[in-house]
């Protein structure tokens, strides 16, 4: 069973999350001179709570780059899914020329603090302590958006200081780091910047959002919010990826429960863990693939 303190924590900051994406500004990017550049970098941000998995990877073997590591364990998983089933069905690297520039923790806290609850306990028995997973999370939740939102802007800008490359970015965001994202896309696709968007168990998917795959109805805790989905898209080349009963993006007392019964091993942790088992994992790396091509 899911620890509920996760639960009240995860739509606390559903709650706090429309006006703060509204609002937030971001500082001005100023690219360096182009040299023997990439012409594509992925940029990738974690969910909450998986600086612990910081692992850096070489995604292709044809290639000596190595990630950060601030990827996080999901998106990781994809792109070695994606990497492997390019190379299985076409015979090439398809990441062999693209860098992955993780946010770490100074441009993208996703460290929303949750108070630990015994174990085994029911929602009921939590709602004595909800004062203060709320109280927590808010403080979290404000932390990271003050230092996210701009962060991830100031990581490209910082990126493309240090490179002096000016490359198109295809963003790629799980579940907190999504949201973080989705805001990048308006000032990268007035520069032409913008190569594409990946972004799943994402709490801003709209419902019905044509770019949505798995599950689409329904929508996400924010997803009928301002700064949804629908609102922040800025490419063609885009997709929102929702696994059935994730209760971030496919928000119904369905899926609520099995956010309860199923906990860590439930719908939203599961993304890419066991791609083969995911009906549209194919898909979406297929799909995502074509925007490298």
């Amino acid at each position: 069973m899911v620890n509920p303190a996760r639960l009240i924590a995860s739509l606390t900051t559903a709650a706090l999350g429309s006006a703060a994406l509204v609002s937030a500004t971001l500082p001005v990017a100023h690219a360096g001179d182009m040299g023997d550049c990439p012409a594509t970098v992925i940029v990738a941000a974690r969910g909450n709570d998986a600086s612990e998995t910081v692992n850096p990877v070489r995604y292709s073997e044809e290639s000596d780059a190595v990630s950060n590591g601030w990827e996080g364990l999901n998106i990781r998983a994809f792109l070695q899914y994606a990497e492997q089933r390019h190379l299985d069905q076409h015979g090439e690297s398809l990441l062999r020329d693209i860098p992955v520039l993780g946010l770490s923790g100074e441009y993208h806290p996703a460290d929303i603090p949750i108070p630990e609850i015994t174990d085994g306990a029911g929602l009921i028995d939590v709602l004595p302590r909800a004062g203060e997973v709320i109280t927590s999370t808010v403080d979290g939740f404000r932390r990271t958006i003050d230092v996210g939102i701009p962060g991830a802007r100031l990581a490209i800008e910082d990126y493309e200081a240090a490179t002096g490359c000016a490359p198109r970015y295809i963003l790629i965001g799980y579940s907190l780091g999504a949201s973080m994202l989705s805001l990048q896309e308006d000032w990268l696709a007035q520069k032409g910047q913008l190569g594409g968007t990946f972004y799943f168990g994402a709490g801003h998917q709209s419902p019905g959002d044509p770019a949505a795959v798995g599950a689409t109805v329904n929508g996400g805790i924010l997803g009928r919010l301002p700064s949804n989905s629908l609102d922040t898209a800025r490419t063609p080349n885009r997709m929102i990826y929702c696994i059935p009963h994730d209760f971030a993006c496919d928000f119904t007392p369905t899926a609520v429960q099995v956010g309860l019964d199923e906990g860590t091993q439930g719908p939203h942790a599961r993304y890419f863990l066991h791609p083969d088992t995911e009906p549209h994992s194919a898909e979406v790396a297929d799909r995502f693939s074509s925007w490298l091509g």
